[in-house]
């Protein structure tokens, strides 16, 4: 008999070719105590946004079912399958079939953590997934949750932008020049990552992780790197990319949490030593500190929506972001429910 946990499930079909898994998302669906509840991943309309999951409304008793016996049910639901291979299609029968379960369940999602969203642009084609990893053009994300705090993390952000730019009134904008330092630069250092300490230390706060000695420092942030997985975001300033490409958290790493963040550790030497260190108070630190609060934005909030573009995103181009496995999606909530904010297993 069949014997599948409650959940949230993607039926899918594959084809491994070279060594590379390619898989076709068929059908979603959920299991609760012994039913079968078809959605869809198409997101319908309501009054304040798209994101509410299509479910069929009449569920179906598979508590006998082997595991043949629930393809068959799930194939009635999308039987147009087919996967290209060098340009040849095969049929449904020359491919493999297999069953993903997600981590969350409809309408959850972490507290103060960022994920896509499942939508109908994931699983819109043959080849969905290469390697249990969908499309990044296909990338929705959530509604913003708190309007006000995301617009007043964004402010600062833009206004510490705006004071970048004034630097590069009197400071030209060449690498040649990113060792120059200054008052001014200072103050941008420590606004950024005075900003940085305060978004690490609400999203630890969220999940009610308490600090491993009496104040939160980057022994406690370091946790939050592989779940936000920061070192995977590359950014650059779109008006000057001759400056280069911004890697903050790269090297981020938990055996020296402050010491592999070159610029947070400047950033605490010239905060607290401006005469001894008053050369750490650079132009790469400078850019390095506003583009970490920028990922952790993008980390917490997500950035495709119309405040970020409207801000921010013409000044700060995105030149690669964090690739999701399709088990970390985040599921629509059901028609008449709201997001249920819960706390990361750290």
């Amino acid at each position: 008999m069949l014997d599948l946990e409650n959940g949230f499930y993607l039926y899918v079909n594959y084809d491994t070719i070279n060594g590379v898994k390619y898989q076709t998302i068929r059908t979603p669906f959920e299991v609760s105590n012994g039913k079968l509840i078809v959605s869809s991943c198409d997101l319908c309309e309501d009054e304040t946004d798209k994101t509410i999951l299509y479910q069929h409304p009449l569920p179906i008793d598979i508590s006998h079912y082997t595991e043949q016996d629930l393809i068959r049910e799930l194939e009635t639901f999308n039987t147009s399958y087919c996967v290209t291979r060098n340009g040849i299609s095969d049929t449904i029968d020359s491919v493999k079939k297999e069953f993903i379960r997600l981590n969350l369940n409809c309408g959850t999602i972490y507290k103060g953590i960022y994920r896509p969203l499942l939508n109908e642009n994931i699983a819109k084609h043959s080849d969905d997934l290469i390697n249990d990893l969908p499309k990044q053009d296909a990338y929705v994300d959530l509604p913003i949750m708190d309007r006000q705090e995301y617009s007043n993390r964004l402010n600062q952000l833009e206004l510490l932008l705006d004071d970048l730019y004034d630097v590069f009134k009197v400071v030209a904008p060449y690498k040649e020049n990113l060792s120059c330092f200054g008052n001014k630069i200072r103050n941008i250092i420590i606004l950024a990552c005075t900003e940085i300490d305060s978004m690490m230390k609400g999203i630890l706060e969220k999940s009610k992780v308490k600090p491993q000695f009496k104040f939160y420092t980057t022994n406690d942030y370091i946790k939050l790197n592989i779940p936000l997985q920061l070192n995977e975001y590359t950014l650059s300033l779109s008006r000057f990319e001759e400056l280069g490409d911004f890697k903050p958290f790269l090297k981020w790493d938990s055996n020296n949490p402050t010491g592999s963040l070159s610029w947070y550790l400047d950033y605490n030497n010239v905060k607290h030593d401006r005469e001894v260190n008053f050369s750490k108070a650079n132009l790469t630190n400078a850019i390095d500190s506003i583009m970490a609060l920028a990922a952790i934005m993008m980390s917490r909030f997500g950035y495709r929506n119309e405040l970020w573009y409207e801000k921010v995103g013409k000044i700060i181009k995105i030149k690669a972001e964090p690739k999701w496995n399709i088990r970390e999606l985040y599921i629509p909530r059901r028609d008449g429910e709201e997001f249920t904010p819960i706390n990361y297993p750290f």
